[in-house]
């Protein structure tokens, strides 16, 4: 095995460490396994990770995050909206001014 695959190997191991060490629950829980005496702060502790499913979960928040994150709702009542409906929702999200629309037909809320 050459060189370049351990160094990646090794930045991976440093991003997981990283983010272990930023989650609080993570860190919380390894207070209170010191102050049970279940692990020494010489201990080392060895994870098996199954990649695939890591991968796995990793691209379906990725999916998810794409879809939360700024895309328009293309679908009203269960319905796909055509493109001229999305462009008159796109329209008054930018551009309809409910309050004066309000005042200008007089009606009070």
């Amino acid at each position: 095995m050459n060189e370049r695959p351990n160094e990646v190997l090794n930045e991976l191991s440093k991003a997981i460490t990283n983010a272990l060490i930023k989650s609080d629950e993570v860190i919380n829980m390894l207070f209170d396994l010191k102050k049970q005496n279940m692990i020494e702060p010489s201990a080392k502790l060895a994870f098996i990770i199954k990649v695939n499913d890591i991968i796995n979960i990793a691209e379906k928040l990725s999916e998810v995050k794409s879809l939360v994150s700024g895309q328009k709702s293309e679908y009203v009542d269960g319905r796909k909206l055509t493109k001229n409906e999305i462009a008159f929702e796109d329209y008054l999200s930018e551009k309809f001014d409910e309050t004066d629309w309000l005042k200008k037909h007089g009606i009070i809320f």
